[in-house]
């Protein structure tokens, strides 16, 4: 028996009473990067949250916009970012599974006009 894991590896086993101990070295993520009409914005609050409103994670943007975190388990969640200038809260649903999953977000014009 033999399995593939993401990273093309290729893990053999020699019968189903053979048992492998694996240790993944990758933390899978949540990261993007966000942005108000093609520029960066730098200190942004990223806030993971579950539908309930119970937050699971948050973290700030650096200078170049970006930011990442721990991937929770898989579900629905809503990501929601806060522009520091303006304090416009802008919340996205996304569904995550297993995988790192980047979710870029625009806000263009929705922060200044507060639409």
């Amino acid at each position: 028996m033999s399995a593939v894991t993401e990273a093309g590896e290729n893990l053999e086993f020699r019968d189903e009473n053979t048992h492998q101990h694996i240790t993944l070295t990758d933390q899978v993520t949540l990261s993007g990067t966000v942005r108000r009409d093609d520029e960066p914005i730098g200190g942004a609050l990223v806030a993971l949250s579950e539908a309930t409103g119970e937050v699971v994670g948050s973290v700030w943007t650096d200078d170049a916009g970006r930011y990442h975190m721990p991937l929770p388990a898989a579900g629905r969640y809503i990501v929601t970012t806060l522009e520091p200038d303006t304090q416009h809260a802008h919340p996205r649903k996304v569904v995550l599974d297993v995988r790192s999953a980047v979710v870029d977000i625009d806000v263009a014009g929705l922060g200044r006009h507060g639409r």
